[in-house]
């Protein structure tokens, strides 16, 4: 039986990994969380899931939880809007408690160390051909500390203590293991609730930005594909985690436009800003290349209309329906 433990793993990206890894066979999922018992009462939470209530990197429950586990998988992280709005606790919590959580995992002797950090490590926006060897230009708080907790990842395995695979993820999209999993802001999330509660979509740019779009399905199949791989795979321990899929945001809203109204036998309406001149001649290209992360044998599904479709579906179900 592999133990794995995911640290934040009742969040956006955690709970459907968690969720993923627990129905395979062979393996047993615990996840720890910051919030206590109450306040996760109305998750519905598979029985299959061990959950840590209030874990705290000072706390034992963290640290008992480490002890017994051979995979971590590390998301416990302020998000991008809480990073912004408090960027000493993004350095608190997303660089020196999360040290705190690899020294544990190397003093317990956990078999592996997975760390989702972010593209937005190489800077905003994203543009040109982005490999592993691109040089970082993090401006962002929340791009900040993750590229500052690479370093320790990639320091800890490179002195033989851990074995460490750090991911860094483009744009993921998909339908949370639960209701309350705030991740609404991104993209695609973001149309298909919109469509859902008001019938329509608005973008606030004329959407010619591309971006590199990865279904949460393939995210999932990743983290179960480097939990497996043997140390052959990993002599250099930093991936690119992306879709291979590249499009610019106003045709990966027209997808969901269309999306949404076979799905739902209505017709919603799109509109955004005419683009200016000056939107037109900036140069928008994106290649997120994922060519080293192919190489380890991992390959995508890439069921982007099926992600989508779940999206949709789920966005009916929790949020008020528009009524035509």
């Amino acid at each position: 039986m592999t133990r794995v433990l995911i640290t934040g793993g009742l969040g956006y990206i955690g709970s459907r990994i968690a969720a993923f890894l627990a129905v395979l066979p062979g393996y047993a999922v615990t996840v720890t969380t910051r919030k206590n018992l109450a306040e996760t009462v109305s998750f519905s939470i598979p029985e299959n899931i061990q959950v840590v209530y209030e874990a705290n990197v000072s706390g034992t429950a963290m640290e008992k939880a480490i002890q017994h586990a051979d995979i971590i998988i590390h998301l416990a992280a302020l998000n991008e809007t809480d990073s912004a709005n408090k960027p000493s606790e993004a350095i608190k919590v997303n660089v020196l408690d999360s040290f705190r959580i690899l020294e544990l995992a190397v003093q317990h002797r956990a078999k592996k160390f997975i760390y989702f950090s972010t593209a937005h490590i190489y800077g905003a926006p994203l543009t040109g051909t982005i490999t592993e060897k691109t040089i970082p230009r993090p401006v962002h708080p929340y791009a900040l500390t993750h590229r500052a907790f690479e370093d320790f990842v990639t320091a800890a395995a490179d002195t033989k203590k851990i074995l460490t695979v750090v991911l860094r993820l483009s744009n993921s999209f998909g339908p949370p293991a639960f209701p309350s999993a705030d991740r609404w802001t991104l993209l695609v999330n973001d149309l298909c609730r919109q469509a859902s509660v008001s019938g329509s979509m608005v973008l606030k740019t004329p959407g010619l930005q591309q971006r590199d779009f990865i279904t949460l399905q393939d995210v999932c199949r990743c983290v179960q594909h480097f939990i497996e791989a043997g140390n052959d795979k990993l002599p250099d321990n930093i991936f690119n985690l992306g879709g291979n899929n590249t499009m610019t945001i106003i045709d990966m809203a027209r997808l969901v436009k269309k999306r949404f109204d076979e799905v739902t036998g209505k017709t919603i309406h799109l509109s955004a800003p005419e683009p200016s001149q000056s939107d037109l001649e900036k140069d928008h290209f994106l290649r997120f290349d994922i060519s080293k992360l192919l190489l380890t044998g991992f390959f995508l599904e890439n069921k982007i209309t099926r992600e989508i479709d779940d999206t949709i579906h789920f966005c009916n179900k929790y949020f008020p329906a528009w009524k035509v």
